[in-house]
């Protein structure tokens, strides 16, 4: 379960950078 939790929260991560990067751009 833990790495479960681990890899929700880096698919979080990737996603708002992905969003942030294309509203940077």
């Amino acid at each position: 379960m833990e790495i479960n939790i681990c890899t929700l929260s880096l698919n979080e991560i990737l996603l708002h950078d992905l969003k942030f990067r294309d509203k940077g751009s």
